[in-house]
This record gives C-alpha cells, sequence and structure tokens, in this order.
C-alpha cells in the first residue's frame, strides 16, 4: 500500500470460513469474504449446522493521519478465530485518522485518539490516530490489530491509535525541537 502526504489508509479485513480437512472425509468448502471500511460493524452468522469451528482472519488496522509530522502505519495480524454453531461474529475495520487541520483531526472509526489542537498560535493541529480492525464474539475481542498514531505538528500532538495486540507504528518522532507536539503512539497491549 502506498502513502502520500495527508494521506492515511483505512483498514482492511479478510476471513476464510470453511472446516477442517478431516482425512477420509472429502472436500471442504471454504468461503473468502473480503472486508473493506464502510465505518459500521459489519456482522456474520456462524451456520448453526456445525460445519464451520474456526474462521482464519487477517486484519490490517487504518493508518494514523498526517500532520506536519507523518502518522504511522496501521498494524496487521492474522489468526485462527474459534467459532461454535450460531455465534455472531462481529468485524470492526479500523478508519483512517484525519489529517492535521486548523482544529482537531478526527481519530479513525475503532476507537483511535483526536489529533491535538494547536492552542498557541492556531497553525495546523495534530493528526488522528488510525482506528483498530478487530474481529469479536459478543463483546470479546478476539483477534485485535492496532491502529497507527497521528502525526504531531507545531504545538500540538497527533492522536493515539487504538489499541490491539498487532501493534500500530508511532507517528514521526519529532521530539527534537521542544516546540513541537509528540506524534501519537501506535496501538499496542
Amino acid at each position: 500500500v502506498s502513502r502520500s502526504a495527508l494521506l492515511a489508509v483505512s483498514g482492511t479485513a479478510a476471513l476464510v470460513l470453511g472446516a477442517v480437512a478431516v482425512p477420509g472425509a472429502g472436500a471442504q468448502s471454504v468461503e473468502v469474504i473480503e472486508l473493506a471500511y464502510t465505518g459500521t460493524p459489519v456482522t456474520i452468522e456462524i451456520p448453526g449446522d456445525g460445519s464451520i469451528c474456526s474462521i482464519y482472519a487477517d486484519l490490517a488496522a487504518a493508518d494514523g493521519g498526517d500532520a506536519e509530522a507523518n502518522g504511522g502505519v496501521g498494524g496487521s495480524i492474522g489468526g485462527l478465530v474459534p467459532v461454535a454453531a450460531g455465534d455472531v461474529v462481529t468485524v470492526v475495520i479500523g478508519g483512517a485518522g484525519g489529517p492535521g487541520e486548523l482544529l482537531s483531526s478526527a481519530g479513525g472509526f475503532g476507537g483511535a485518539g483526536d489529533g491535538g489542537i494547536n492552542e498557541v498560535d492556531g497553525d495546523l493541529g495534530g493528526g488522528g490516530g488510525g482506528g483498530a480492525s478487530w474481529v469479536a464474539i459478543g463483546d470479546t475481542p478476539l483477534l485485535v490489530a492496532g491502529g497507527g498514531g497521528g502525526g504531531g505538528a507545531y504545538n500540538a500532538d497527533g492522536g493515539d491509535g487504538a489499541v490491539g495486540p498487532g501493534a500500530g507504528g508511532d507517528g514521526e518522532d519529532v521530539s527534537a525541537d521542544p516546540d513541537w507536539g509528540q506524534s501519537g503512539t501506535g496501538g499496542t497491549l
């Protein structure tokens, strides 16, 4: 995925639904569901016939928004998620953090922090943090990719990325200049 100045990338997910192949049981069907950012959670009901006992999820969280410093890249994680017949699986795809603006930049959908406001001279604020992407059953997240931290700006901090064990990258380090705000921290546990 390529990135440009003041452009942050939203998260994605790919889910593989199917049963594990059992020797002598014949061919098993597999369904691949690719999801892109929509700004709303997606729910998938596992069939009640017991034909699916696990799903494989490959998640990418969203990038933090750029400001005068670059936002961090969203984390990624993949893994097997056990499911039972009738489970309702919720998938959240993180949204990109807003670019640094004159006022606070919004953190991306998926729990990210807003960018800081430059209250000193009213110039560019910090970029919003990137939203996390996750798979949950009920209220329990089972697999989470952390969002990237938002980029800092002169006198304004970047927003923190949303939390997850698939760590998001920190926003660009601008700490050498004491007048600069701190870039946001990538989402980690």
